[in-house]
C-alpha cells in the first residue's frame, strides 16, 4: 500500500544530490550553512534530475509519490493502518519533499522535482506543501512518550530523527538536506513538548561533534535544540575552538 525506504530513497536521491541554490539560504533554517556544501558536479546532477521522466504535468516519480502517500496518511488511521517503520518513512521522506517543493515553488528550476510551471501546478504544489506541514503538525501535536524512543522499540518519530541525523554527516548535499529535515521536525517537537534532549546530545556525542567534520549534523542539533544547555554548551565549545574564547567561563567571573 506505501512505498518502502528503499523505493522512496531510489526515487528521492537524484533530488537529494542537488545542492540547494544559494538564494534560498535566506528562508532556510539552517542559514548560511548552505554556503558549506559540497557543489562538486553541482550541474551535472541537475541534469541527472532534468533527465528523469514525468508525467504529463512534469511531475517526477518522487512528487508523484509523496502526493500519493501524503493523501493516504490523511485518510487513514495510522494506528490501524501502518507499522511504525512506514510511519517513519513517512515523516522523514514527506518532509525531504515538501522541503524540496518549498524550493522549487520559490525557485523554479532550483531541483527539477517537477518542470511544468504554470499556475495550475504551483497551486497544487503549493496545495501539497500546506496539507503535508498540517498533517506532520498533527503527528508531532499527538506524539506521546512511546513515540519519540529512538532506541529499544523506537517510536516512529525516534526512528525518523535517528535516521535523519545519521544521514547528516558529511558535507555533501544529501547530508545537508537530512539536516534540514532534522532541524524542522525535531524542532518542531521540542517547541510541542519537553523533551529530554540527552536523548540525541549526550555526554559523549557533544565530545564527537566537538571535533568532528560534521558541520551540518552539528548545526541541526544546535538549532532543534537551541533553548537547552546542551546546546548553549556545544556551541560554546566550539567558539572556544576557534577563538580561544570561553564565554560561559567569562560570563561567570563578570558576575563574581
Amino acid at each position: 500500500m506505501l512505498p518502502d525506504s528503499k523505493q522512496w530513497s531510489t526515487a528521492l536521491e537524484p533530488f537529494l544530490n542537488i545542492a540547494p541554490n544559494l538564494s534560498l539560504a535566506i528562508t532556510n533554517p539552517l542559514d548560511g550553512v548552505v554556503y558549506m556544501v559540497d557543489r562538486q558536479d553541482a550541474d551535472a546532477h541537475l541534469q541527472d534530475a532534468l533527465d528523469i521522466p514525468r508525467d504529463f504535468n512534469g511531475y517526477s516519480p518522487a512528487l508523484r509519490m509523496a502526493l500519493y502517500v501524503s493523501e493516504m496518511m490523511e485518510k487513514a488511521d495510522k494506528d490501524s493502518f501502518f507499522t511504525t517503520e512506514q510511519h517513519a518513512d513517512a515523516v522523514l521522506y514527506l518532509t525531504l519533499v515538501s522541503n524540496l517543493a518549498s524550493d522549487n515553488l520559490g525557485l523554479h528550476g532550483a531541483n527539477h522535482l517537477w518542470t511544468e510551471y504554470t499556475s495550475e501546478v504551483d497551486e497544487q504544489v503549493s496545495n501539497f506543501i500546506s496539507s503535508t506541514q498540517v498533517l506532520v503538525s498533527g503527528w508531532l501535536d499527538k506524539a506521546t512518550s512511546p513515540d519519540l524512543r529512538s532506541t529499544t522499540d523506537a517510536g516512529f518519530l525516534g526512528l525518523a530523527g535517528k535516521q535523519l541525523l545519521e544521514a547528516s554527516r558529511g558535507k555533501s548535499p544529501l547530508a545537508y538536506h537530512h539536516a534540514r529535515a532534522f532541524t524542522v521536525l525535531q524542532g518542531e517537537l521540542v517547541e510541542r513538548h519537553d523533551i529530554d534532549p540527552d536523548i540525541m546530545i549526550t555526554e559523549s556525542s557533544l565530545k564527537n561533534l566537538r571535533r568532528g567534520p560534521d558541520i551540518f549534523l552539528t548545526t541541526g542539533l544546535l538549532t532543534a535544540y537551541k533553548p537547552y544547555h546542551q546546546s548553549l554548551q556545544l556551541c560554546n565549545e566550539i567558539v572556544s575552538d576557534l577563538t580561544g574564547f570561553d564565554a560561559l567561563r567569562m560570563g561567570t567571573e563578570g558576575r563574581n
